[in-house]
């Protein structure tokens, strides 16, 4: 009976380390998938004001995501409040890494402050910035998964070797 106990034991340890590292997997793809999202509304946000002088209200009316927490931020400022305030309310739970969070967050607090080259500028800058951060964010997730469920599984057998 107590073999039994250990098999089912060493299965759980091993079943919770593929569970772990599959979820940090899914958050990192999460932020990459983010992360496009923004690039995105930054290419539609630079086409609006370069283009037609639309108001940041009028730019995100028509805009879709597939990730819920970008569209949190996009309703958010269809709603009335400014870029700057939703996004500082959101900020938290997305997961766009701290150096993504930053560039969007320089642009957000800028964004409407200035007269259209400049804002187009800027806007143009961060979306150079986020592109290479999409970029590196996309190649650290693959290496950073793998990475992970090696260790964990790993771990795991080798804490199941050491107690069987």
């Amino acid at each position: 009976m107590s073999d039994v106990f250990k098999y089912f034991g060493a299965l759980s340890v091993i079943v919770c380390a593929f569970l772990i590292s599959r979820s940090y997997s899914l958050y990192l793809k999460r932020g990459v998938r983010e992360c496009e999202c923004f690039l995105s509304l930054l290419q539609r946000i630079e086409g609006a004001i370069r283009c037609f002088l639309s108001p940041v209200g009028e730019i995100f009316s028509g805009f879709e995501c597939s990730e819920g927490s970008v569209m949190e931020f996009v309703n958010d400022v269809r709603s009335g409040k400014t870029v700057k305030d939703a996004f500082s309310e959101r900020e938290a739970t997305l997961a766009v890494g701290k150096e993504g969070k930053k560039i969007l967050s320089e642009l957000f607090s800028e964004l409407g402050r200035g007269y259209k080259d400049g804002t187009v500028a800027l806007i143009s800058a961060a979306r150079s910035e986020m592109e290479k951060y999409t970029l590196s964010a996309g190649e650290e997730e693959k290496k950073n998964s793998k990475l992970v469920a090696a260790l964990l599984l790993g771990g795991a057998v080798g804490a199941l070797l050491l107690f069987l």
